[in-house]
């Protein structure tokens, strides 16, 4: 027995607190001790690719509308599907002009490049400004000569569509806009059927259609005209108003002189007529765009052709045959096929300008009747391989795998391709043309691929992947080649050998223990597995869709729609039962039992029993150290099944929508999420299918905390203050955002910018890819000097603990011995 010197036990106290204090605020910074620490970063994906890039190049998802070419050969695009619009420069360049690729509103006022729109169409440049239909926010807006977008017609709020009153406090639907010499604007007000102006001083007015859905005869006044769906509105230079009375399958003019309405194309029968007749005769197909020449002629948006109607009169095609069809360049625009173009214009030197809409191109057709692509690759959402990551645009991601070398595959169904990520964050195209379709065993690169939707890896490395909509299990061959192993499109949906099986959307796939291939065979409402000796059995479901029972054999019970499939470690099988909206385990002993969902769709909380938990449309489900997983599709959760059978989420807030980067996976939005794994540092990674991308979620991370400074310069306490921006790195996730560490002299507000300037501020300049007047600074630490000097939180309790035990006497404590 030996007595414990009072000094030394100081000592050994102090550092047994020291490594404490140290220990907990380590992992109290990883967010280990938080129910539903971490962080969800974008991994692979953007909403809108590359800035400043070959026009032709670039991937348009949805282009709507395009202005007049400009003196200077400069054009704009509205991008609707990614919520952009483009500037198309003369040398064949284009950058984004407008939106930050997030459909939504998030007010006025803002720089372009920082302002929300939702569905852009209809546009216009007038006086150096550009005027936009944003659409689905039923306004109309412009962007002004310094940059800034302002609200021009229209409102978010619930107004009606009264008349005679300041035209941003009623309700417009502005498929169409068109400004006048006198800046006053013009609006296709589909919703209600009519021509709509708004004067100079703010006012709005109806200037054609009497509120009333249909047609009533020629040369009426415009008060009193029926329209029916009014999609576009253009003027000649005699003051004259065209617009396309959809509807009604016509073209009509608000004549100048008088304000009466008359029609100068179409019968007001919908389909199509012969070439070169007089245009009152002819029949026109849901005319959705006019635009006037500039020699009495206009043009005409109908069907899948651009029509052109002479100043005597006379109507004739001018690009198009009528079908739907994908396009081929440099041939006779009469010949090219169209995918149902949204608009037609004229550029300086009199050729046509088409938004080819579901081509994904703007193409031109030159004066000699030729037709060309001036924009767009011809994909809605692909831009090439040999880029980052997250620069790389994806099409629908439905499932994913990470290999040891923290490689990761992912397929994209509506690319039509399986894409790989390197450890170096390069991504490029592993199996696929991108052409939809069925050509047989092919090399990787050469082979067609009809909506790819899963895909997994065998013990030997082998990779293996589902095509719904060719209804074939595949697998590459380490020679490179992709074969078919599994479904035909003749014989029969019964068991039997695999190539002679009929499959019907298979879904999800993966592998048991013994290695056999397991299948959710979608439509056919059964999990199949093949064989080693080639032989398709099933081992679950019936064949019919519906609700099945437990606890009975699993050939017994219906499954609906069995969409995901995976391993447990003692062998049983994991079924995602869709549309049954339940988790079914399949036990190795042949029978079936539900372990999640009640069989209704919804959602009614956490912390419920699984088997009370609701479910919506769980798409797949996984194991990852011995604990179930499931992707809670329609309710936009990642959901698991804990060890007590309790149902939490850990990924997700249940609003269907993207989040940026850095946020507490609790406060993370998804968009119909498809499919999560897992690497081996415990990361999980989701397929967020809607939002096209990948998303990886570190639960060993704390969320960041967000500030953005707007429209106020750093504060200063006095007249020697210093503040500085350093390490700044772009953030890929939001546009003009910066990572960056500040520091000052000051505390810093929750709000204000940094403008770039000479005076007390060092600024990092942008790439010569990114020009901006001031850099607002997201996911920043600040740092104030008076802050730097501070004795950190655990330093101060520690310093206080010694301080109380220098100061105690230790013959006030029994001394106790320490065998």
């Amino acid at each position: 027995m030996k007595e414990l010197d009072f000094s030394k036990s100081i000592f050994i106290i102090t550092i047994l607190l020291l490594l404490i204090l140290h220990h907990f605020e380590y992992y109290s910074n990883q967010g280990g001790f938080v129910l539903g620490a971490g962080v969800v970063r974008t991994l692979v994906g953007s909403m809108r690719g590359l800035d400043k890039v070959l026009a032709t190049q670039t991937s348009l998802n949805l282009p709507s509308s395009i202005t007049h070419e400009d003196a200077n050969g400069e054009y704009y695009i509205s991008e609707s599907y990614m919520g952009v619009i483009w500037r198309v420069f003369n040398n064949g360049t284009m950058v984004r002009f407008a939106g930050t690729g997030f459909q939504g509103y998030n007010g006025d006022g803002k720089l372009a490049l920082e302002t929300d729109l939702n569905y852009p169409g209809s546009l216009m440049m007038y006086d150096g400004e550009l005027y936009f239909s944003d659409l689905s926010n039923y306004l109309v807006r412009k962007v002004d000569r310094n940059g800034y977008v302002r609200t021009v017609a229209g409102s978010i709020k619930s107004y009606g569509y009264a008349d005679n009153v300041l035209a941003n406090e009623t309700n417009i639907y502005p498929t169409g806009i068109y400004v006048t010499k006198l800046g006053e604007v013009l609006i296709a007000d589909s919703s209600i059927h009519r021509i709509r102006k708004v004067l100079n001083n703010g006012t709005i007015i109806t200037i054609a259609g009497n509120g009333k859905q249909g047609y009533n005869g020629e040369g009426l006044s415009g008060l009193d005209s029926a329209l029916k769906e009014p999609y576009s509105v253009d003027m000649d230079s005699d003051g004259n108003i065209y617009f396309a009375d959809k509807g009604n399958s016509i073209i009509r003019k608000i004549l100048a002189s008088n304000g009466a309405v008359i029609t100068v194309a179409g019968n007001g029968t919908k389909g199509y007529f012969a070439n070169t007749i007089d245009a009152l005769s002819s029949q026109l197909d849901t005319p959705v765009m006019v635009t006037v020449g500039k020699n009495g002629e206009f043009y005409i948006v109908t069907g899948n052709l651009i029509r052109k109607v002479s100043s005597d009169g006379l109507i004739s095609t001018v690009v198009g045959t009528g079908a739907t069809g994908p396009f081929e360049d440099n041939i006779l625009a009469v010949n090219a096929t169209l995918g149902i173009p949204s608009d037609v214009k004229i550029s300086r030197n009199s050729e046509l300008l088409i938004v080819d809409t579901f081509n994904y191109r703007i193409r031109k057709v030159l004066l000699n009747g030729t037709i060309q692509t001036i924009a767009g690759n011809g994909f809605d959402r692909f831009n090439g391989d040999g880029l980052q990551a997250k620069d790389t645009l994806l099409n629908s991601p439905s499932s994913l795998i990470v290999n040891p070398d923290q490689s990761l595959y992912i397929v994209e169904r509506d690319n039509q391709r399986i894409r790989k990520v390197d450890p170096n964050g390069i991504v490029s195209t592993f199996i696929g043309t991108g052409k939809r379709g069925f050509n047989g065993d092919r090399l990787a690169l050469d082979v067609q691929l009809y909506n790819p939707t899963s895909i997994s890896i065998d013990s030997n490395g082998t990779i293996w992947f589902s095509e719904a909509n060719s209804h074939r299990i595949r697998k590459l061959l380490s020679n490179g080649t992709v074969i078919t192993v599994v479904g035909s499109t003749t014989g029969s949906t019964a068991d039997g050998p695999a190539l002679q099986t009929k499959l019907t959307i298979p879904n999800g796939i993966g592998f048991d223990l013994d290695g056999s291939l397991l299948i959710a065979d979608r439509y056919n409402h059964r999990i199949r597995k093949l064989l080693s000796n080639g032989t398709l059995i099933t081992i679950a479901g019936t064949g019919v869709s519906g609700k099945g029972g437990d606890d009975i054999l699993a050939t017994n019970s219906s499954l609906n729609q069995p969409s995901g499939v995976c391993t447990m470690p003692n062998g049983d099988i994991l079924i995602a039962d869709r549309a049954n909206h339940q988790i079914r385990r399949l036990f190795v002993n042949g029978t079936i039992k539900t372990i999640a969902g009640t069989g209704s769709s919804g959602y009614n909380g956490d912390g419920l029993p699984a088997t009370s938990s609701t479910l919506n449309y769980p798409q797949t489900v996984t194991m990852f150290h011995n604990e179930i997983y499931m992707v809670d599709t329609s309710n936009s959760r990642i959901r698991k099944i804990l060890n007590n059978g309790t149902m939490i989420t850990i990924v997700g807030n249940g609003i269907r929508g993207d989040s940026l980067d850095g946020l507490d996976p609790l406060e993370s939005k998804l968009k119909s999420p498809y499919h999560v794994t897992f690497d081996s540092r415990g990361r999980m990674y989701i397929s967020d299918y809607s939002n096209h991308k990948i998303k990886v979620v570190d639960f060993n991370s704390s969320p960041e905390t967000n500030t953005t400074f707007n429209n106020r310069t750093l504060p200063s306490t006095d007249s020697n203050t210093t503040s500085a921006i350093s390490n700044s790195t772009l953030n890929n996730n939001s546009t003009n955002l910066y990572n960056s560490t500040v520091i000052g002299n000051n505390s810093l507000p929750n709000n204000g910018s940094l403008i770039p300037s000479t005076s007390n501020s060092t600024i990092v300049t942008p790439t010569s890819n990114h020009s901006f007047t001031s850099i607002p600074i997201r996911n920043s630490t600040f740092v104030s000097q008076s802050q730097k000097s501070c004795i950190p939180t655990k330093w101060l309790v520690l310093l206080l603990f010694v301080a109380f035990l220098l100061t105690t006497n230790p013959q006030d404590y029994d001394n106790k011995n320490v065998e």
